[in-house]
């Protein structure tokens, strides 16, 4: 995006597993093009990022099964996990003309678990 100024490479997160590598660069993308928030060249559209807790997909079947499930679960306010319809339904409320004022936020899609 011209005129964007993404942030300093010491503001990024250190980098994690490979387990984990997607989720790190989806961060780190959200981290660089915050940026473009700020400056006198700042982008005219709205700047979001939206920021998963732990959804239930294809990535934990067969790793969170009976007790860890559970104690996961336990773990986030709302009782469950997220779903990928939880995500989209974020994504496509930014994307809609409901949120046309809203910029610059980090939208923590994690049933209100915090890490």
């Amino acid at each position: 995006m011209a005129g964007c100024r993404g942030r300093h490479a010491s503001e990024l997160p250190v980098p994690p597993p490979p387990s984990t590598s997607p989720i790190w660069a989806y961060r780190t993308f959200g981290v660089l093009y915050s940026g473009c928030l700020r400056g006198p060249q700042r982008a005219a559209v709205p700047v979001n990022i939206v920021a998963p807790g732990v959804i239930d997909t294809d990535m934990h079947q067969g790793r969170l099964v009976g007790e860890a499930l559970a104690w996961l679960s336990s773990q986030t306010p709302l009782g469950r996990l997220g779903t990928p319809q939880d995500v989209a339904d974020t994504v496509a409320f930014l994307a809609s003309d409901d949120s046309r004022y809203i910029t610059g936020r980090r939208l923590d899609v994690s049933g209100g678990t915090t890490v």
